[in-house]
């Protein structure tokens, strides 16, 4: 029976990685390509979706730190060992939503937290890596969307960053719930 529970769980990490790194790469680029709204909240939403479930399927500690760190390795191979601050995402992300898995367990409150924690991460990944986030691109994506939304081009910085902010931890707070749904649901049917 171990050896089964052993070989569902390299299983499940193995295709949560591949998921995960299809998503980012292709969805990802796909979405950045047509200038979508906020491009980095569908990644991370996606992301979440992954690591609740991952911890979910495979209830381990360092599970989700290993899904991230293949995930990780497979981007850096599709992109052509180009890009090291969407791998430096990738394993933050991963190690945010175990640290908070192992501190919390998986429940619904801790995968909002892990929602919560990944998108403003997303948000403030700029700034990590010295960049203002006035000038970064995804902020002047959200300020152009938000100020046509308003039909207000006269907002402050410091109002427009709040607005951000909301909205990152409102969408954390619905993608780590439906994550941990998801993940629930998807967790009784391979239970069947």
């Amino acid at each position: 029976m171990k050896n089964n529970n052993s070989n569902f769980h390299i299983i499940s990490i193995l295709s949560l990685s591949l998921i995960w790194v299809l998503e980012d790469v292709y969805l990802g680029s796909w979405v950045k390509n047509y200038n979508i709204f906020l491009q980095g909240i569908w990644v991370s939403f996606f992301s979440v979706l992954v690591l609740t479930t991952g911890k979910k399927l495979v209830p381990i500690p360092g599970s989700i730190l290993l899904i991230g760190i293949i995930t990780a390795f497979l981007k850096f191979i599709l992109t052509g060992f180009t890009a090291s601050n969407p791998f430096i995402a990738i394993l933050a992300e991963a190690f945010i939503g175990e640290l908070i898995f192992l501190i919390f367990n998986v429940n619904l409150f801790s995968s909002a937290f892990v929602g919560i924690s990944v998108l403003c991460y997303t948000a403030f990944h700029p700034v990590i890596f010295g960049a203002q986030l006035s000038k970064c691109a995804y902020f002047f994506i959200f300020r152009r969307w938000f100020q046509s939304f308003l039909s207000n081009d006269q907002l402050s910085n410091s109002s427009l960053l709040t607005y951000f902010l909301i909205i990152h931890i409102l969408v954390g707070i619905a993608s780590g719930i439906i994550a941990f749904y998801f993940s629930s649901w998807l967790v009784q049917k391979f239970k069947k």
